[in-house]
């Protein structure tokens, strides 16, 4: 059964990042401009690109002021055209926030639940996170259970543990 947000979130989409390239701005653009009716939440170091009454730039936001932001939104989306690992996934996943995410070897390696995966390779693939984003939002997956399982999900990380994948 398919089960939209219903906890009070008063954000839809949360986006958490910065203005290069790679991070996909250009896609978050096209997403903020195609859906006038959803709030979004742009934190980091991202210029104000448009002045509607929808969209709240924060700015750099760091440690409990970042995650109070993500736990008032009912998705993060990640549109990067690359990423490593997405410590700003983890940070999201913590507190029940799904993440929507290229489907990137990377990503793919490291993720498996709390998350929707999308194609980052299609023509006007900001569509494709549209998509996912609205499958959350309008109740055609089910929120409540990958909110859950974002929370597990994130219980796998731990700095100390990751530090020694890194060094062996």
């Amino acid at each position: 059964m398919s089960v939209p947000c219903t906890e009070p979130r008063p954000f839809d989409v949360v986006f958490v990042g910065n203005e290069h390239p790679i991070k996909g701005i250009d896609r978050l653009q096209e997403i903020v401009f195609s859906n006038p009716f959803l709030s979004f939440a742009i934190v980091g170091k991202v210029s104000p690109f448009c002045a509607r009454s929808n969209v709240t730039f924060f700015g750099e936001l760091k440690g409990a002021k970042k995650y109070k932001i993500l736990k008032k939104s009912k998705v993060l989306v990640l549109p990067s055209y690359h990423e490593s690992f997405s410590l700003v996934a983890v940070e999201a996943m913590s507190v029940g926030t799904p993440v929507v995410m290229p489907c990137i070897p990377t990503l793919n390696s490291i993720y498996n639940e709390g998350i929707c995966m999308c194609n980052p390779l299609e023509p006007e693939s900001w569509k494709s996170f549209d998509m996912a984003i609205h499958g959350f939002l309008d109740g055609f997956f089910n929120w409540s259970l990958t909110s859950q399982q974002a929370i597990e999900e994130s219980k796998r990380f731990n700095w100390c543990t990751e530090a020694r994948k890194v060094i062996e």
